[in-house]
């Protein structure tokens, strides 16, 4: 066992795992490490009884892998995502159409069809490697290596089948958030340049964002809310009988407004509480706060 484990430890490639993973799953080819990772996992396998049996299976999901890479590079989705990016709509845009045989022009359920077999590959080895445990002691060392070199052929595998979606999941989603934001960047500053505007801007000036001085309090009042609201629906799961609108009247208080505030209300004054006790921290105790929320304090953050 000592033999094997050196054996394959001579074989692994030199790159960390995790390396390996992006360069099987993001890299231009998978064809060379997929192999490499096959020849080794193979190898590994042949040392626990019952496991070594894959290597038809897994030369034929191979097979099927550089195929499909194959078949990428020739309808012109194995370019670079830079490349891609620029000539994204030619090949997956409205009115565009995908080069024969690549993965976008495939139906969804033949695609699942693909990479359905690829996954069923990887648990029946997991299995099998579980049954050995069970039988044989001392196979942890190996069995790590095996669960590291699978993981890196499974991701080789599947890169051919999901590269090409995830690159037109990106170009889609450049364009969508470019159009929104070129959309928005006039009304962003509205509520300065038109006197008779009465909407405020919120997007760029979310609170979500963690430069923003209000975040951190804005965290601590949904961390109160949600100890508050989360017991009360989890009673209700496990009383059935519970009247679900007493539920929604009692969670819904959280939606008001800080300065019509209901004082007999725990809800709230939990809320409210966080807030005094945020100001209370600050080391001026909140007095330049007014300034932070000024119009024009406003308007220095969205420029």
């Amino acid at each position: 066992m000592d033999l094997a484990l050196e054996d394959a430890q001579a074989k692994k490639p030199s790159s960390s795992s995790s390396s390996s993973r992006d360069r099987g799953l993001f890299g231009s080819s998978s064809g060379s490490s997929g192999q490499n990772s096959s020849d080794l996992l193979m190898g590994m396998l042949s040392q626990i009884p019952g496991a070594g049996n894959f290597g038809a299976e897994c030369a034929k999901l191979q097979a099927a892998s550089d195929e499909q890479e194959n078949q990428n590079r020739s309808s012109g989705m194995g370019m670079s995502s830079r490349d891609m990016a620029s000539t994204g709509r030619a090949f997956f845009g409205g009115g565009g159409v995908p080069g024969a045989g690549g993965v976008s022009a495939q139906n969804p359920q033949d695609l699942v069809k693909k990479i359905y077999p690829i996954l069923e590959f990887r648990d029946n080895i997991v299995r099998a490697i579980e049954s050995a445990i069970d039988k044989i002691p001392g196979l942890t060392a190996l069995v790590e290596k095996i669960s590291e070199t699978l993981t890196v052929l499974i991701f080789s595998l599947l890169a051919p089948f999901i590269r090409p979606i995830i690159a037109q999941v990106t170009i889609e989603l450049k364009k969508g958030s470019e159009g929104v934001l070129d959309s928005s960047a006039h009304h962003q500053f509205e509520p300065w340049t038109d006197p008779h505007c009465t909407d405020p801007t919120h997007s760029v000036l979310s609170k979500d964002h963690f430069s923003n001085r209000l975040n951190g309090p804005c965290g601590q009042i949904a961390s109160a809310v949600v100890s508050y609201v989360v017991p009360r629906i989890v009673y209700a799961w496990e009383n059935p009988r519970t009247p679900v609108p007493m539920v929604l009247e009692d969670v819904c208080q959280v939606f008001h407004h800080p300065a019509i505030r209901d004082p007999k209300l725990e809800l709230q004054n939990k809320m409210y509480g966080v807030v005094q006790k945020w100001v209370q921290s600050l080391p001026d105790r909140g007095a330049k706060i007014n300034g932070w929320l000024s119009r024009d304090a406003g308007k220095d953050t969205l420029a």
